[in-house]
């Protein structure tokens, strides 16, 4: 077996064996133990020869560090003196190599398992139905939209400053704000679940500011937006209306059943699955309410608001364009309707706050606590007075009655 001083030089220049001899083995002059097997078809194996404890005696053993020129003549040498160095002190290179491998193979296994794109389905399959429809589709929709250039990556390879470039190339301030919620709730969840140790969006701070929304319709708009949704085909003209003079939120009204209106009585009960606080809430219902519902279509026995009979309507926006544009009042949102229900019951009818609280089914000081449950069971019928005066209101404002009816609340 030849010796040589192994060079990256000689490495390369080193002719091949001949066909019938199979491979030859070069040894180093400079480092003992370390050699380069050449075969005939041109391989050439880096390997070193230690003695390896084992049953109480040590044995010459031959250990493979690598094909050249994966593996250089340089890590080659490094490996041989790391293995040296370990079989001198009683330990066997081959099977801390396999513990190294087994090591790897693991991390890699959790890295497969741990990419951005994985652990996303886990926390949305864990995490939306605890959310209403329309919050659960905005997470889907920023997590798996703005975020896709993530997909492959672990989470621990994830860092603050690529997250940032992220939301900072979102358009629109409201659109990177919500963002920057939705990745910090996931993060926050991953750190939670033990899948990651820290949250790549602890130190990134809200982009934008956001001025809180006061809009609501002046008596002008009520009336021009009335008289629009009364020539707005159903069911979105016969929404607006309900939507006006009860104050509750879009989805609620837009999925309201018909098995929870009680028209004897004058109420619409909300069960707990249905309201944003996911608590039973009523409605009482005004004359004008009870006298819009009970001459819609009957499409199917489920839903008051549909088109399909088996779910309730959807889509709301080209509908609330066409009524904006047909009375010429733009820049109002469904939830200005709400809002000016809010803002009238306390300016033109002076209803109680905590009343107007409970009919929109909103929590704060006076109506949080146990004592607000009790609060919101005495306000029934002031709910119900403040509901009849505003649905009055509103028909003095459109002209539906030339009576003045309007009662205030004090």
């Amino acid at each position: 077996m030849p010796k040589i001083n192994l060079t990256d030089a000689a490495v390369k220049r080193l002719k091949l064996p001949a066909a019938d001899k199979g491979s030859v083995d070069y040894w180093d002059s400079t480092l003992r133990g370390l050699g380069l097997r050449i075969s005939s078809s041109g391989r050439r194996t880096f390997n070193v020869q230690v003695k390896v404890l084992r049953d109480g005696r040590r044995r010459d053993t031959r250990i493979k560090l690598g094909v050249y020129p994966e593996i250089s003549l340089a890590e080659a040498r490094a490996l041989a003196i790391e293995y040296k160095r370990v079989a001198a002190e009683g330990l066997d290179p081959i099977l801390l190599r396999q513990a190294e491998r087994n090591a790897q193979d693991k991390k890699s296994a959790h890295l497969s398992e741990t990419t951005f794109a994985t652990v996303r389905e886990l926390f949305l399959q864990a995490h939306l139905h605890t959310l209403r429809p329309k919050t659960a589709a905005e997470y889907r929709r920023a997590l798996t939209k703005n975020f896709a250039q993530l997909d492959a990556l672990p989470l621990e390879n994830i860092d603050t400053d690529m997250v940032q470039i992220i939301l900072d190339n979102i358009s629109g301030p409201y659109a990177a704000n919500r963002s920057h919620s939705h990745i910090r709730v996931f993060f926050d969840w991953a750190v939670k679940r033990r899948i990651l140790p820290s949250s790549p969006v602890t130190g990134i701070a809200k982009l934008h500011k956001e001025e809180t929304r006061d809009h609501f319709l002046t008596e002008m708009d009520i009336n021009l937006l009335w008289a629009a949704a009364g020539d707005e085909a159903y069911p979105f003209g016969n929404l607006f209306k309900v939507l006006l003079l009860t104050g509750q939120r879009l989805r609620e009204v837009a999925g309201m059943r018909r098995e929870n209106v009680d028209f004897d009585k004058a109420v619409w009960t909300l069960p707990g699955s249905m309201t944003k606080n996911k608590e039973l809430h009523t409605v009482p219902l005004s004359d004008q309410v009870i006298d819009i519902l009970q001459n819609l279509p009957h499409v199917g026995n489920t839903f008051m608001f549909t088109t399909m009979g088996d779910r309730p309507i959807s889509g709301f926006e080209r509908p609330r364009d066409r009524i904006a544009e047909a009375a010429n009042v733009t820049g109002w949102r469904w939830h200005d309707l709400r809002r000016t229900l809010v803002t009238y019951c306390a300016g033109e009818l002076d209803t109680q706050q905590a009343v107007t609280e409970a009919i929109i089914n909103h929590k704060s000081g006076s109506t949080a606590g146990i004592s607000g449950i009790y609060n919101r069971a005495r306000y029934t019928k002031q709910k119900a007075a403040a509901l009849q005066a505003w649905a009055n209101l509103v028909d003095r404002i459109t002209g539906e009655t030339d009576a003045d009816n309007v009662v205030k609340m004090r």
